[in-house]
């Protein structure tokens, strides 16, 4: 036989009969035929659970930053994490509007105007 495929269930040299060992296809890595025991099932979800927990964690902890700088009418109730999308991007479009007529308005005013002094302004409103 081919030795790619070698450490099959059955008997070979060296093995007992019956023995579970490992198989290796063409180009792939080792398989455990013997699935993981109770003990390391358990670990495995254990660590999942504390990397989803994190990642939770993590975006939550960025909504509360995006609550913190987007207006809220309603500030008696926090903002759901969908209203707080919502509001973030008009928060956006009214700030990049803003920005738009202040150009516009500059650019009557005089042909040559400096973009850097709307960039200072855009930022002054944050």
């Amino acid at each position: 036989p081919d030795s790619e495929f070698a450490g099959s269930v059955g008997v070979g040299v060296g093995k007992p009969a019956g023995v579970v060992t490992t198989v290796r296809k063409k180009g792939g890595r080792k398989k455990n035929l013997r699935p993981p025991s109770p003990t390391v099932l358990k670990q495995r979800r254990e660590a999942a659970n504390a990397r989803e927990r994190k990642r939770m964690n993590g975006l939550n902890d960025a909504f509360e930053r995006l609550r913190e700088v987007v207006p809220n009418m309603t500030a008696e109730q926090k903002l759901s994490k969908i209203e707080t999308l919502r509001m973030a991007q008009a928060y956006i479009k009214t700030l990049a509007s803003l920005v738009q007529s202040d150009d516009q308005q500059q650019q009557q005013k005089s042909p040559s105007s400096n973009v850097d002094t709307v960039e200072v302004d855009m930022f002054e409103l944050i």
